[in-house]
C-alpha cells in the first residue's frame, strides 16, 4: 500500500513536495497534523478528498472541509467517523453530498 502506516514521518515530509506523492501522504493516517492541515487547503480536489477520508484529521479541519466547493470533498468528510456530530448534521441539509 502506497499509504504504509509504518511510514516515518520525515518520510512523509519528504513526500509532500513531490507533487504525484501527495494523496498518499494525504491519505496516510501516520501524516503528521502540520501536513494534514497544508493538504486540507491543496488544489487538488483529490488531495483535499484524501484529507477529508483520513481518520487522523482533525475534527476541526473535516469542519472546514464540510465547506469544500467539491460535492466529493464533502461526502469523504460525511463518511469520516471523525467528523463531529453538529458538522454531519449541518451537512444533512446538503442534498448535493446526499444524493451522491
Amino acid at each position: 500500500d502506497r499509504a504504509n502506516a509504518a511510514t516515518p514521518a520525515h518520510i512523509l515530509q519528504e513526500l509532500f513536495y513531490k507533487e504525484d506523492c501527495r494523496p498518499n501522504v494525504a491519505r496516510n493516517v501516520s501524516a503528521p497534523i502540520p501536513l494534514l492541515i497544508s493538504l486540507a487547503a491543496d488544489q487538488s480536489f483529490g488531495v483535499r478528498g484524501m484529507v477529508a477520508s483520513n481518520t487522523s484529521t482533525p475534527p476541526k479541519v473535516l469542519e472546514v472541509l464540510a465547506s469544500d466547493a467539491n460535492k466529493n470533498v464533502r461526502g469523504f468528510v460525511a463518511g469520516n467517523p471523525q467528523t463531529p456530530q453538529h458538522v454531519l448534521e449541518r451537512m444533512a441539509a446538503d442534498l448535493e453530498v446526499i444524493r451522491s
